[in-house]
């Protein structure tokens, strides 16, 4: 009767995690819901299927010790493996390129950078050097056009502190 009740938990995780793990299945880009869908179910039922016997070999191996279904548990496991290799090496490479470079949600502003450079020419800005001040710089107006390179004018003082 455990061993009913702890295939059927093995099962029910086994499905759960495979399905989840198969959304990040490179070929399952969501244009053909139809096809995706299929295509996970497909990957799951072979999962579900290796882990169904690599369950019973090992329960075989665990409780009466048998060699030859210990073998075979290691020889269901790596297909197993190698059948989700892609999909977990998927997550992980998603997963660190949002440590990099985080999804920005916010609209596209194709003025952003202009308003910036406004910003800059009224304020004028410090050159620097490894922390060191060296010109300032004043630049006239409150609007750069790409078509006419804005005018710098030097500051008669160079700071040194």
């Amino acid at each position: 009767m455990f061993f009913i009740l702890a295939n059927v938990v093995v099962l029910v995780f086994a499905t759960f995690i495979s399905w989840c793990l198969s959304a990040y299945d490179a070929k399952v880009t969501g244009a053909d819901e139809v096809e995706g869908h299929i295509r996970r179910g497909i990957r799951c039922g072979i999962s579900l299927l290796l882990v169904e016997i690599a369950f019973w070999c090992l329960w075989q191996y665990w409780r009466y010790d048998d060699r030859a279904c210990g073998m075979a548990y290691l020889a269901t496991s790596l297909p197993l493996a190698l059948v989700w290799a892609g999909c977990i090496s998927e997550m992980f490479a998603r997963g660190f390129h949002w440590l990099i470079d985080p999804e920005d949600k916010r609209e596209f502003d194709s003025k952003d950078g202009v308003r910036e450079l406004d910003a800059i020419a009224v304020n004028g800005s410090v050159l620097t050097i490894d922390s060191f001040p060296l010109i300032s710089i004043c630049l006239p107006g409150s609007s750069i056009h790409s078509s006419s390179f804005p005018s710098a004018t030097v500051a008669q003082s160079i700071s040194t502190s």
